[in-house]
């Protein structure tokens, strides 16, 4: 069962977003290193939750939230913005930017 499928139903809430790990954000960030596939399945893992509970509380049906969702981490690999991260600045932008991502997004659902 893919991440998407374990979190895509309606009892998973999970709305809490946990601690910045920088430790973490750091690895997924930098593909030469060992550790940084485990760093990003460990960052989904820990940020998809918290952000599915966001777009479905703005009123998205489990679907749609779902691929929002799903929409949005591939936006965050595509844009590389894990690989701009800087501890010194503040909030990881998967914290910052996801309710004006989806907002946008939601537009065109």
């Amino acid at each position: 069962m893919s991440l998407s499928e374990q979190n895509c139903n309606p009892a998973a809430s999970g709305g809490v977003f946990a601690s910045t790990h920088w430790s973490v954000v750091l690895a997924a960030g930098d593909a030469a290193r060992p550790d940084a596939h485990a760093a990003l399945t460990r960052l989904c893992q820990q940020y998809w939750p918290p952000l599915y509970a966001f777009v479905r509380r703005s009123g998205h049906k489990p679907e749609d939230a779902c691929d929002l969702t799903q929409e949005f981490f591939a936006r965050l690999l595509q844009n590389g913005a894990l690989q701009a991260v800087d501890p010194a600045l503040g909030p990881v932008p998967l914290v910052s930017a996801g309710p004006r991502v989806f907002r946008f997004e939601s537009t065109r659902l």
